[in-house]
């Protein structure tokens, strides 16, 4: 991973800038030379010299992590888990989409009948603002319809006196 980070007025680099942009705890610039940690004078600065030194042979300055604490390694493992978890959700709805529309297209005459009315769709001159525009007058007058007919109840004050009463938010 890289991410350009300005340096301040003086030429030095602030370590808590670095920090914050990869959510890091601690960090320490690497030596180029030697591969080992380098510790700065200032731990949350770096100056213009160290810069300069760091970045003389790459052009960039590598960072490590040098310790972590339990809670943010425990959330670290979790977020890994629950991205592994979502990818693999992921590609399960991915594939059964698939499977759905092999079934809809060897078993149905759906795949015809879109076809035909794509071509009908070409014929009629409307762009996607039209359609849009006509989508939400069409919303609006199911909402005055739905207003009128008594579905809706706009009592904002009403229900906040029931909610204070009752506490529930199910009104």
């Amino acid at each position: 991973m890289s991410a350009d980070i300005p340096l301040c007025s003086s030429g030095g680099l602030d370590l808590g800038s670095v920090k914050r942009q990869w959510g890091l705890e601690t960090c320490l610039p690497v030596d180029p030379l030697r591969w080992k940690p380098f510790r700065p004078t200032y731990p949350h600065y770096l100056s213009a010299i160290a810069v300069a030194v760091l970045s003389q042979n790459q052009g960039c300055i590598k960072f490590i992590e040098p310790t972590v604490s339990h809670q943010t390694l425990m959330q670290r493992q979790t977020r890994g888990f629950v991205l592994g978890i979502a990818s693999v959700a992921h590609l399960v709805c991915l594939r059964a989409f698939e499977m759905f529309a092999q079934c809809i297209e060897a078993d149905t005459p759906l795949p015809g009948v879109y076809r035909r009315l794509r071509r009908l769709a070409s014929r009629i001159p409307l762009k996607w603002e039209d359609i849009l525009n006509l989508l939400i007058v069409c919303v609006w007058v199911a909402f005055l319809l739905a207003f009128l007919g008594g579905y809706i109840e706009l009592a904002p004050r009403e229900r906040a006196r029931k909610w204070a009463r009752t506490g529930s938010f199910s009104l």
